[in-house]
C-alpha cells in the first residue's frame, strides 16, 4: 500500500499481485454463464475467509462484493506471455493530462491445463471502516441490482450486507427484479418483491428506516 501525489491530494493505493479474470468474466467462460454449486463453493472459500477477517478482526465492511472476486495467476508462464505480447504489440493509450493516462486493457491468456489460481477479494474502494454504519456513512454503497435492503432503505447496517450478493454468482438471473415500469431503479418496487417472497419486514426494520417511516418519533408504525 502506498500514496501517490495528485493535484487534489494524496490518495492511498492498494496493490495486489498479478491477477487474472474476475468472477463475472470467469462465469462467462462456462456453458451456463454461472458457477455450479461445486465451483461456487471453491470460488467462495477464499473470499469468505477474507470477509470473515475483515468483519471480525479489521472491523471493515466491503459493501461492493459483486464481481470483485479475482482469480490469481498460478500459471506463471502466462505472465511471461503477457509481457511479451505487450512488448511486441503495445496496447493503445490516451494521455488525458499531465497526471493521467488511460490504457486499453489486455487480457492474459487462459492458464495451461486450466490451472487457475485461488480467488482473491479485491475492490476496496467502497469499503467502510467500523462495525456499524449509519445512513450518512454508508451512502449509496452497493450496485442497485444487488443492494441489501438496509442500504436501499437507509438503515444503519453492519457486515451482514456483504452476503447479499452471493446469489448472483450461482443463478442465471438476479434475485429480484427491482426496476419500475419505466426501467428505472425503484426501492419500493424492490421492497414489494422482497415482501412477496419473504413476507412483511419486522416492525423494527420499518421503524429504523428513514424512507419507510415518518420522522415523527411518536409514530410507532409506517
Amino acid at each position: 500500500m502506498f500514496e501517490v501525489s495528485e493535484p487534489d491530494g494524496r490518495p492511498s493505493c492498494l496493490v495486489h499481485r498479478h491477477m487474472h479474470l474476475n468472477s463475472l468474466e470467469f462465469m462467462g467462460k462456462t456453458a451456463s454463464k454461472r458457477l455450479n454449486k461445486t465451483l461456487l463453493k471453491l470460488a467462495l472459500q477464499y473470499p469468505l475467509t477474507a470477509l470473515d477477517f475483515l468483519h471480525t478482526e479489521a472491523d471493515i465492511v466491503h459493501t461492493d462484493l459483486k464481481s470483485d472476486i479475482v482469480f490469481s495467476v498460478a500459471d506463471k508462464y502466462a505472465l511471461d506471455d503477457f509481457c511479451w505480447d505487450e512488448i511486441c504489440d503495445l496496447t493503445p493509450r490516451k494521455i488525458i493530462d499531465k497526471t493521467r493516462i488511460v490504457y486499453t486493457s489486455r487480457a492474459p491468456r487462459d492458464p495451461a491445463d486450466s490451472n487457475w489460481g485461488p480467488p482473491v477479494l479485491c475492490g476496496f474502494g467502497e469499503a467502510r471502516i467500523g462495525k456499524l454504519h449509519n445512513v450518512t456513512n454508508i451512502g449509496e454503497a452497493q450496485p442497485h441490482i444487488c443492494r441489501a435492503p438496509e442500504v436501499s432503505f437507509m438503515i444503519s447496517c453492519d457486515s451482514e450486507v456483504d452476503i447479499w450478493i452471493i446469489w448472483d454468482h450461482l443463478e442465471s438471473d438476479h434475485l429480484f427484479n427491482i426496476v419500475d415500469r419505466n426501467g428505472s431503479f425503484c426501492r419500493y418496487t424492490y421492497m414489494v418483491k422482497i415482501v412477496a417472497f419473504l413476507g412483511s419486514p419486522p416492525p423494527e426494520f420499518v421503524i429504523r428506516s428513514e424512507s419507510l417511516h415518518e420522522k415523527d418519533k411518536t409514530k410507532k408504525g409506517p
